[in-house]
């Protein structure tokens, strides 16, 4: 089971935010996952740090992953379900 344990909201564009998480089973925390919403729709992505490219464009690069991308669609949908819980919880 994964949990939703902190959320600060932060809307720019469809970023409404970043949550933290914890995996109790694994023993592990994942920090500043972004939260978005296009419509009803929402996702989390997994974090990321930010770098800029030859050209001076902002890039982002995982800072984890999985090598099956199954799985990183069933780990970031749990982490969805995690947080749309933690909402209803917590207003």
């Amino acid at each position: 089971m994964i949990q939703c344990i902190n959320f600060k909201s932060l809307e720019r564009g469809m970023l409404v935010g970043f949550g933290d998480f914890t995996v109790p089973k694994w023993g592990v925390e994942l920090h500043g996952c972004g939260v978005f919403r296009k419509g009803p729709a929402y996702w989390v992505m997994l974090p990321s740090r930010e770098w800029k490219n030859d050209e001076g464009e902002v890039q982002y690069s995982p800072v984890m992953k999985f090598p099956v991308e199954e799985h990183q669609k069933a780990f970031r949908n749990l982490l969805k379900e995690a947080f749309l819980k933690y909402q209803a919880e917590n207003h």
